[in-house]
């Protein structure tokens, strides 16, 4: 089985969970557009040229920053899971199940609950 993904888009991550509040997820992913909006849209979309990648370092991104005693990854397991409980004492998640509506899966493994980005983190 392969592991439900929950996306965060890279520029955002860190600016909009500096001040999150952990709780159920209070929002649904968009609809989709219909076939004809999707083509104007599509149609409308800019491809840049690649960039340079020169600077680049993962290192510089603290991608599992602390927000109070909670990891960034922590804070997103515990937003957009349902029925979430944590280790005693901990931010840990213990269980809960999470839902992925890129591929239609839900999972209940907490450690099979992977936190990926909407952009790489090389172009935020």
């Amino acid at each position: 089985m392969r592991p439900a993904t929950l996306a965060l888009p890279a520029a955002a991550t860190i600016a909009s969970l500096i001040a999150f509040t952990a709780g159920p997820a209070v929002a649904e992913p968009p609809a989709p557009p219909s076939l004809p909006t999707a083509r104007v849209e599509l149609a409308a979309l800019k491809v840049a040229p690649q960039h340079s990648m020169n600077g680049y370092s993962r290192a510089k991104f603290d991608i599992w920053a602390k927000h109070g005693h909670c990891t960034t990854r922590q804070a997103v397991l515990a937003r957009d899971g349902k029925g979430v409980v944590d280790k005693p004492g901990t931010c840990q998640p213990a269980k809960g199940s999470w839902y992925s509506p890129y591929d239609a899966t839900t999972i209940t493994t907490v450690s099979q609950a992977t936190i990926d980005h909407l952009v790489p983190l090389a172009a935020a």
